[in-house]
């Protein structure tokens, strides 16, 4: 029996080869290939991965008994706009080629500071994606992006070492002017300062920032339960932050021209103007708040199931540097590195994390490295006390874009 009511089918192919950069070429790839057919009948919604359209839609019509009920409507003809980012350059690109960019970037990275050592992966990232529907929609694209790790080895206690992991959308490379993007190296006193417990002035920069941008992603989620949490009090934040999410900036780690549904990209505040103004959703979710899409209905490389992911999620950039922040600071401190993924109770936004690497801040001065200690706090109030956003977008860690961001004494510190 066939199916011949709306149906749409999905298929990607992703490639991902690392070239390691240390005494020869050392090279990982791994090839997916992935698909999937929905198709709607009886005002229900079945779907069947892994067995292109044809065989998916055989699958389905055997087994409509356990389909779910349908609250989709797949989209029609759109305007797309051309995901351009230089892939023609970078599909092409070789394994000698890739170990020829890290050696180049190796070389710039030693002369900022040989006291540090590095190992540095090049890593080329191929995505390939098609979809067609019923309703005439039929849509492709690719995209090509190099990304670059990086690993160190601290050889001397003053260091600071910032890494910033980064993905490159170019045709040619300023070696120079990248290392300095990737590498910042930081000359703080040495030795120990103490930190007495109580709230102070707060300075999360690089990874640290993932213990409070990632949990508050999960309440700008239609998918998450704790998006209901976002009442009138908790949706009101300081006017210094402002977020997007925004799939169509060019090189961007998590850019595309459309989602997983067909729907065309779109970038969307998120937090503007003292406020948290707009949620993330995929077609089920929009449908089911009475919404329109936000086109983010994505699948993931191992999860078939389409759910409402985050693009690009950028805090934007404010206007004042790190070193004019910390002279105004009396007492406070800077914290690079954290251990935990931040949130400890959804329903009511708390957070706690480990502190890995800091720095104590005192009249204006960093005087010296922190001991182990935990931080505490609401994300809701800690939104509300954002003093300062820094002047400089990092690339943080899958596709979370931010400056350091300055908590005015919203958190609480446990030694």
């Amino acid at each position: 029996m066939s199916i011949d009511n709306e149906y749409d089918y999905f298929k990607a192919y992703y490639n991902n080869a690392v070239v390691n950069i240390q005494n020869e070429i050392s090279v990982s790839e791994k090839n997916i290939t992935k698909e999937e057919v929905r198709v709607i009948r009886e005002g229900k919604i079945g779907s069947a991965c892994a067995f292109g359209k044809n065989m998916g839609m055989e699958k389905l019509s055997k087994n409509i008994g356990h389909w779910e009920k349908n609250i989709i409507d797949f989209p029609g003809n759109i305007n797309i706009s051309c995901l351009n980012n230089r892939d023609d350059y970078l599909k092409n690109i070789s394994y000698s080629e890739m170990y020829d960019i890290g050696l180049q970037l190796m070389e710039k990275l030693k002369h900022l500071d040989n006291r540090f050592s590095y190992e540095l992966d090049i890593i080329k990232t191929r995505i390939i994606k098609e979809y067609v529907n019923s309703k005439g929609l039929s849509l492709g694209y690719s995209k090509s992006l190099l990304g670059v790790e990086i690993r160190s080895s601290r050889r001397s206690s003053n260091l600071n070492l910032k890494i910033s992991n980064k993905y490159i959308s170019s045709t040619s490379f300023n070696y120079t002017s990248l290392a300095n993007s990737l590498i910042e190296v930081q000359y703080y006193p040495q030795g120990i300062v103490e930190v007495f417990p109580g709230e102070k002035v707060v300075i999360l920069t690089n990874q640290a920032l993932l213990g409070i941008l990632i949990p508050l992603r999960k309440y700008l989620n239609s998918n998450n339960s704790s998006a209901e949490i976002l009442n009138n009090e908790n949706s009101a934040v300081s006017k210094k932050i402002t977020i997007i999410d925004d799939p169509t900036v060019e090189g961007y780690e998590n850019s595309y021209p459309f989602d997983d549904e067909g729907i065309a990209s779109m970038s969307k505040a998120l937090i503007s103007d003292g406020r948290i103004v707009s949620i993330i959703n995929d077609l089920y979710n929009s449908s089911r708040l009475k919404v329109l899409p936000t086109g983010n209905g994505i699948r993931t490389i191992n999860n078939e199931r389409i759910i409402p992911r985050f693009s690009n999620f950028i805090v934007e950039k404010g206007e004042k540097s790190l070193e004019q922040v910390i002279k105004d600071i009396d007492d406070g401190i800077i914290v690079n590195e954290i251990i935990g993924n931040g949130i400890s109770n959804f329903s009511d936004g708390s957070f706690v994390f480990s502190v890995n690497n800091g720095y104590g801040i005192v009249n204006g001065k960093i005087r010296g490295r922190i001991r182990p200690l935990i931080i505490k706090g609401n994300i809701f109030q800690a939104l509300k006390n954002i003093s300062v956003i820094g002047d400089k977008i990092n690339y943080i860690h899958n596709g979370i874009y931010s400056p350091f961001i300055v908590f005015e004494k919203s958190i609480r510190l446990y030694v």
